[in-house]
């Protein structure tokens, strides 16, 4: 089953609206006193707590998994009705609001929330840890876009998967996970062609995405996300790609994945638009 999790944020609480695919059948839930300054402020320390914790390396491992059970404690109010209303192995797709969009909702621990009477009653996950041991965790700009991508999807499916791994331009450091990461994954496909190194270039990306790569995108490389989110961009070797290039493109491909740091960022203007590379891609 298909759970769609939506959620909307006011200045005095924050409604969840969970939607069964199989039934049909509707539950809202309002969790009382969660101002959406306070939202806000606790989301945005989050992130900016985490991003100088991936500084230091493997050295603040200790300190990122604590970051994590503090997260998971400070919003285990949002994932209880989520959970509530879902079974373990359930799709769940996150339609954020707000700063929310921010919030990893997948690496929240439920240790916490099964622990609720209203929960474990009818839970049978036995496990532990973090929701995305529980359920396949996916996320949504808003339903109106994951309606248009569904839409889109019923096309035919190409079996073809182009793939571009450490594009390792001047001055960046080399990425040799991700060429592992790209031939692992060609290997899944009857026809694919993996670029890497100085083959990234900017040109056949655009060409792959502009049309021609009617399958899969596999993208692991450098990236960024910049403080004009429509800058954001894609490393390759010799030029990069930004968001607002992208979204000039009409791309005909079935998934465009992208793996790189910073990728998945948006930043969230009014009326709830996120701007950044994955609204690029959307758009494309």
């Amino acid at each position: 089953m298909v759970v769609l999790a939506e959620y909307f944020v006011t200045a005095r609480s924050t409604f969840v609206f969970v939607l069964h695919s199989d039934t049909g059948k509707l539950f809202v839930d309002e969790i009382s006193d969660s101002l959406a300054d306070d939202v806000s402020e606790r989301v945005m320390d989050f992130n900016n707590t985490l991003k100088e914790l991936l500084k230091a390396g493997a050295n603040a491992t200790p300190n990122i998994l604590a970051l994590f059970r503090r997260l998971s404690n400070e919003f285990s109010r949002f994932l209880s009705p989520v959970v509530k209303h879902s079974r373990p192995g359930d799709v769940i797709i996150f339609v954020p609001h707000g700063d929310l969009h921010r919030l990893p909702f997948h690496a929240l621990g439920i240790e916490e929330v099964l622990d609720q009477d209203s929960v474990a009653a009818h839970d049978s996950w036995q496990g532990s840890g973090y929701l995305i041991e529980r359920n396949p965790v996916a996320y949504a700009p808003s339903t109106a876009v994951l309606d248009y991508c569904v839409s889109r999807s019923t096309k035919k499916l190409n079996s073809e998967l182009v793939a571009f791994g450490d594009s390792h331009p001047f001055g960046t450091t080399p990425l040799p996970g991700a060429e592992i990461e790209c031939k692992t994954i060609a290997a899944m496909f009857r026809q694919s062609r993996v670029l890497l190194g100085p083959s990234v270039t900017k040109e056949d990306m655009i060409t792959q995405l502009d049309g021609m790569c009617q399958g899969y995108v596999h993208v692991a490389c450098h990236s960024y996300f910049a403080n004009d989110a429509l800058s954001s961009a894609v490393k390759t070797y010799n030029e990069d790609l930004t968001a607002r290039e992208i979204q000039g493109l009409s791309s005909r491909a079935n998934m465009v994945t992208l793996s790189g740091c910073e990728s998945g960022l948006s930043e969230v203007r009014a009326g709830d638009e996120l701007y950044g590379l994955p609204r690029a891609l959307l758009a494309a």
